[in-house]
């Protein structure tokens, strides 16, 4: 059990953020244990045998899939805004101070770090640099294929989270996040097995991250100099990799465009994305977009400076 011990000021800078380089990490896990991840077993039969092994990601299998356990901190920051996008993160990768990766190399691996690893450890700029070449690489062939639904699925659970936050509280929204997570007495308990720890933020703040690759563990990081997080299963990670059946029998009704767009959104997408996806005018979709609002079938919710929509419940309805 890790018991967290969060001030006024501490919960009044609680966050919720998206990260897709921990994504990219937290997929390699899934690869190299994909009986511990089935529900992504679609996309690990794709990319498994490409990866694991492969010449082209040789620093990044070890550092993200050789760890029994716990991974290197700088392997992914906390997201340092809402929707974080790959560059920025790369970039914050890239400046992890020296001293930081050889005292986490040296807590991760102890004294025997593989070659690569060590090489990192003795000149931690050019390896950094190395690291987020070969993340780039390994992200543009597993992940950004998939970013836009991905990106709709975590987008819609923080907005979700956020609504929870000022409607219920903390109480309710840390311990709705997953069962492992609860709030009582003013302190944060997660129960994850064999580490026993008590940590005070000491006003550092807390970002909560959802995470698809990361179910269904949950992950927590609070050890300077990075900033606290509590990585989470996002909700409906199990809709991640299945196709929404065609919904031609509500065209009558909604018309063709309408049922399209109202198919979609069952993964939740900015007017941009469902543009991208269906090859319509952006202008076209945010007008169908506010038709199918009015009628009280889709739901807009902000993320920052993003709006994302998403079907409600009376939506859902018409595809049970």
């Amino acid at each position: 059990m890790i018991t967290v011990r969060l001030s006024p000021a501490d919960l009044a800078d609680v966050r919720f953020a998206i990260s897709p380089v921990w994504e990219a990490v937290a997929g390699l896990r899934a690869l190299r244990d994909p009986g511990i991840h089935a529900v992504h077993l679609p996309w690990v039969r794709q990319h498994r045998s490409e990866v694991l092994g492969s010449a082209e990601f040789p620093l990044l299998n070890d550092l993200g899939i050789r760890p029994a356990r716990q991974l290197p901190g700088f392997l992914a920051p906390a997201p340092t805004s809402p929707v974080a996008d790959l560059d920025s993160e790369l970039a914050v990768v890239a400046a992890s101070p020296a001293e930081v990766v050889r005292a986490e190399i040296a807590a991760v691996f102890g004294p025997t770090p593989s070659p690569l690893t060590a090489e990192l450890y003795r000149a931690p700029r050019r390896g950094l640099r190395r690291l987020t070449d070969e993340l780039r690489a390994y992200w543009q062939l597993t992940i950004e294929p998939h970013w836009d639904r991905m990106r709709g699925l975590l987008e819609g659970d923080v907005a979700f989270r956020a609504r929870d936050l000022a409607d219920r509280g903390p109480r309710a929204m840390f311990g709705g996040l997953d069962p492992a997570i609860s709030w009582a007495d003013d302190q944060l308990h997660l129960d994850i097995p064999r580490i026993e720890d008590e940590v005070a933020l000491g006003g550092r703040g807390l970002v909560l991250v959802p995470t698809l690759f990361g179910w269904p563990r949950v992950f927590v990081k609070t050890n300077e100099p990075w900033a606290p997080l509590v990585r989470y299963p996002a909700r409906a990670v199990g809709a991640l990799w299945e196709t929404a059946p065609p919904a031609s029998d509500l065209a009558p009704a909604l018309g063709a465009t309408r049922a399209r767009l109202l198919t979609e959104l069952g993964t939740p997408a900015t007017t941009s994305d469902l543009a991208r996806r269906t090859g319509l005018a952006p202008g076209g979709v945010s007008e169908h977009l506010r038709r199918l609002t009015a009628s009280g079938l889709v739901a807009r919710h902000r993320t920052g400076r993003t709006v994302v929509y998403a079907r409600t419940a009376r939506g859902e309805a018409l595809f049970g």
